[in-house]
């Protein structure tokens, strides 16, 4: 049950990402001073991070999917999920980071 409520929230979170109102819970980009947040397109990252939460999402609900049919495998899939979302979110982080896709030139 656990998954599904993170699914859901990953995916509230994904839509207020798209829509472009949730830059301001985004810890590092947040924290910066205004000089610095003129450097990044904030449509593009937001969109970016959207994506990736959705795709966080969509992996948390076939986790919740599968707990449902496969009850006794649940915590080795939950794990998984975890692991591979922290894989994605470091992958995300440095696409963001070293790409050119994001900032104003």
């Amino acid at each position: 049950m656990k998954s599904l409520f993170l699914a859901v929230g990953l995916f509230l979170f994904a839509i207020l990402l798209f829509s472009g109102k949730g830059l301001c819970f985004v810890a590092g980009y947040n924290t910066e001073t205004e000089n610095h947040k003129k450097q990044w397109n904030r449509k593009a990252l937001s969109r970016g991070l959207g994506f990736l939460f959705l795709i966080l999402s969509v992996l948390q609900l076939a986790v919740y999917i599968v707990s449902v049919f496969y009850k006794n495998v649940f915590e080795f899939f939950f794990t998984l999920s975890i692991r591979i979302s922290v894989v994605l979110a470091a992958g995300m982080a440095l696409y963001i980071c070293l790409g050119k896709r994001f900032k104003n030139t």
